[in-house]
């Protein structure tokens, strides 16, 4: 018997192990037993090193359980493999986002769009991480080239939150109005435009965009959001209370818990506002959703300062001042990021911490 052919005869049963390991981690995995699936996908890899759909899947595994560490490395050695295997930089690009880690996002999406630039959903997700990286340009160009390759509203509805995330609203206006041409229904294209209202200053609008948005699917936890926002913006906390339960009700939001959270900070329920602070941190999927949370722990304590007799507003103002500093130092801010100039106007603003305004800290926190 020739030696290669040898070789492939005793090799085979190896690969049909690892076959047969991977194929009982897909039936793990769609029954979303993570721990076992991941345990499957192992052996396979532990059989045949070579197989770049094992790392794959069980980066699917490790985004379950919200390891995006774990997602990158597996999707990193996907791609030794195989350079060329796309949906392995789309998965490693969508990590790097939940950690915000968006220039690398970006790279991976452009990778993505390489080699298949007739895909729109990768300029689409290109494009978001480019306006975290405060390229307004860049990010309109790659709306407009998923629109070009696939007009659906949604897309529209994309490129009109670059607009407004930028001031330019007559822009995102007419975007959501093509939006809704295309999709008189669509929850996503109302909500958003919510957003912008808010953005905008006009609170009752909204709520009015986002009754719509409900109208058409009460059952998606966003909509809850953007009029509980402007209610609470409005100074309806009672309104905005009860839009973060019904938020919460549908899923446990790491935002729903974080504003409710300020909402009872604002209405004296200190102690509950903890609790739900406390479990925004401990649910938050995106290092975003962290930072509010502990941003809002910030005001939180500044809230409370006010309610305290002068000797202990002091010791509450100091925790607060030291929670935001280790805010502002989080690891995802860079000064090239959107949110680190939105960040720090929201807190220049911000009539919670009237009472630091006076201290040098809390000033070079906000300096521009």
């Amino acid at each position: 018997m020739q030696p290669l052919v040898l070789a492939f005869v005793l090799l085979l049963p190896v690969l049909q192990d690892a076959k047969a390991h991977f194929d009982a981690g897909g039936e793990k995995l769609a029954k979303k037993d993570y721990d076992g699936a991941i345990a499957e996908y192992t052996s396979a890899i532990e059989l045949d090193p070579g197989m770049k759909e094992a790392y794959f899947n069980r980066s699917l595994c490790r985004n379950g359980k919200g390891d995006h560490a774990g997602v990158i490395a597996d999707c990193t050695k996907a791609l030794e493999i195989d350079p060329d295997y796309v949906i392995a930089f789309t998965q490693r690009g969508w990590a790097r986002y939940r950690k915000a880690d968006y220039q690398a996002a970006s790279s991976d999406f452009a990778q993505s769009i390489q080699r298949e630039p007739g895909v729109a959903s990768h300029y689409r997700a290109r494009g978001l991480m480019r306006r975290y990286l405060d390229n307004y340009e860049g990010s309109i160009a790659d709306c407009t080239k998923a629109i070009e390759l696939k007009p659906g509203a949604g897309y529209f509805a994309d490129r009109a939150w670059t607009h407004w995330e930028f001031g330019r609203f007559d822009e995102a206006d007419k975007d959501y109005v093509r939006s809704l041409e295309l999709d008189s229904k669509s929850a996503r294209t109302y909500h958003g435009r919510g957003w912008c209202r808010i953005r905008q200053g006009r609170f009752a609008d909204a709520v009015a965009e986002a009754d719509k948005a409900i109208e058409c699917d009460p059952k998606i936890a966003n909509s809850y959001n953007v009029r509980g926002y402007a209610k609470l913006l409005k100074g309806d906390l009672d309104g905005a209370q009860a839009d973060y339960d019904r938020l919460l009700a549908l899923e446990q939001s790491s935002v729903g818990y974080a504003t409710r959270g300020y909402v009872k900070a604002r209405k004296g329920l200190f102690d509950e506002a903890a609790r739900d602070l406390k479990n925004s941190i401990e649910t938050a999927d995106v290092e975003q959703g962290r930072w509010w949370a502990r941003y809002w722990s910030a005001s939180l304590e500044a809230l409370r300062a006010k309610a305290l007799q002068s000797g202990e507003r002091k010791a509450a103002n100091e925790r607060a001042l030291s929670m935001l500093e280790k805010v502002m130092k989080a690891s995802y801010i860079n000064r090239d990021c959107m949110c680190h100039r939105l960040q720090k106007d929201h807190l220049r603003e911000d009539e919670d911490f009237a009472g630091l305004r006076e201290d040098p800290r809390f000033t070079k926190l906000v300096e521009k």
